[in-house]
């Protein structure tokens, strides 16, 4: 993943590599879903990589309008209720805020780095149909829920997020490693 994905130039992992006739072309698309290096256990979640790759997604697909959230990755049209020209990257995706929760949830050493964690879950909270339904993605200007509901892959990511939350926060009380720094933390936990 190193040697074929990392962009040392940008600090962070890129989208993949396309078959391009006989040779293989570099994706650097800044892609929600690269918050898998450390989600996916390649690579621990404090590792100047993965916070490289995952300020990338903070800074790049944060949609900057009253209604936030994050989109998969940068121009994604797919059920786009913006113009081409427009610069929202793409519609808020519930599970690739999430994804930003879970990141949160694995690097906090203390409480108060959790919290970030419970603010996202809010922000999905507050997308959910009067039911709890759950919608794949929102209107990036007014919030209505797009596309697929009940998507159950955003049902699932809460879920994640909140048995991450709660085994992190038991961890954190245990072992009074509230306010303890990421090096310390780690020998407490040995």
């Amino acid at each position: 993943m190193v040697r074929h994905l990392w962009l040392e130039d940008e600090s962070r992992f890129a989208r993949g590599l396309t078959l391009n006739g006989n040779s293989l072309e570099l994706d650097r698309t800044v892609d929600a879903s690269t918050f898998a290096t450390f989600f996916l256990g390649a690579f621990a979640p404090d590792t100047a990589m993965v916070e490289g790759t995952m300020r990338a997604i903070r800074e790049s697909l944060w949609v900057q309008t009253e209604i936030g959230g994050v989109a998969r990755y940068a121009n994604d049209r797919y059920q786009s209720k913006v113009a081409d020209d427009d610069p929202v990257p793409g519609n808020p995706w519930l599970i690739c805020t999430l994804w930003l929760a879970e990141h949160a949830v694995a690097r906090a050493t203390s409480i108060a780095e959790l919290q970030s964690a419970l603010d996202l879950l809010r922000w999905v909270r507050a997308k959910a149909r009067p039911s709890l339904v759950l919608p794949e993605q929102v209107h990036p200007n007014t919030g209505a829920p797009l596309s697929v509901s009940p998507f159950s892959w955003s049902h699932a990511q809460v879920v994640s997020v909140v048995r991450g939350y709660l085994d992190r926060l038991r961890f954190l009380r245990r072992n009074g490693a509230e306010n303890l720094p990421r090096a310390q933390e780690k020998n407490v936990a040995n």
